[in-house]
């Protein structure tokens, strides 16, 4: 049986060029590990996630598709989230630190980007 037609998105939920989206689910977006967290911190998540390109990512890191780079410049420049480097890493960590994300590959005294994966740890919150 073939899926049905995609549903395009409504007027108001794009600027009619780009129809990439990040899948955020409100299971997710209630947890308590995701409110404590900062609004910037909550933001560079969805960031990371419209990043993520799944079977879509023929570039991906190690050839691992769950895997992506999020590099300071586009934290900085691209999102305009940020203006240091500290706070940029340690809401990095924060993500880390909550389950959201796992570093793959630390990369910093190779001058590269880190290699970052998406994580499901964030669901053993209060267990």
């Amino acid at each position: 049986m073939s899926k049905g037609k995609s549903k395009p998105p409504e007027k108001w939920e794009y600027d009619g060029v780009n129809q990439r989206f990040a899948r955020i689910y409100t299971t997710m977006l209630y947890k308590d590990g995701f409110k404590k967290l900062k609004p910037r911190t909550r933001m560079l998540y969805v960031y990371m996630k419209e990043r993520y390109k799944g079977d879509a990512n023929k570039n991906a890191p190690n050839g691992d598709k769950a895997q992506f780079l999020f590099p300071w410049h586009l934290a900085n420049k691209t999102a305009e989230l940020y203006t240091n480097k500290s706070t940029f890493y340690s809401d990095i960590q924060a993500l880390i630190d909550s389950g959201f994300i796992e570093c793959v590959e630390n990369n910093k005294n190779l001058r590269k980007s880190n290699v970052y994966k998406f994580s499901d740890k964030w669901k053993e919150e209060g267990k």
